[in-house]
């Protein structure tokens, strides 16, 4: 049986209606991409920008992170969107297309989810 990021998420919308808050099913999303070095002022205002207006429409943390040292002359970038909501994904999809920022990436978004199991202290 294959387990789309989408079933995730619902499981955790299920999980806590169903339960208290202490055992609520978190699930994290990252996204990695890369970028040329002369766009970093851009990709972060971009992001900057997107992930702002997400945490006015909805309560997610967020932020971005980058490798240290070029590959290939460009930038891995990664953003981080934590305790994630069932449409999260489309939210995300549409604020991505509104700031505009596949125009400053090089390839394509890779994204990854992640279930908190021990959370950070």
């Amino acid at each position: 049986m294959t387990i789309s990021p989408r079933d995730c998420v619902d499981a955790a919308a299920r999980s806590n209606a169903e339960e208290d808050a202490s055992s609520y099913l978190r699930l994290h999303l990252y996204i990695y991409y890369r970028a040329l070095p002369e766009n970093t002022a851009a990709v972060i205002a971009c992001v900057s920008r997107l992930q702002h207006a997400l945490r006015g429409r909805q309560a997610v943390r967020c932020g971005l992170l980058r490798r240290p040292d070029e590959s290939s002359g460009q930038i891995t970038w990664m953003e981080n969107y934590l305790d994630i909501f069932p449409g999260f994904v489309d939210t995300l999809n549409a604020a991505v297309a509104e700031a505009g920022l596949s125009a400053l990436i090089e390839g394509v978004r890779h994204t990854e989810y992640f279930q908190e199991c021990l959370p950070c202290t």
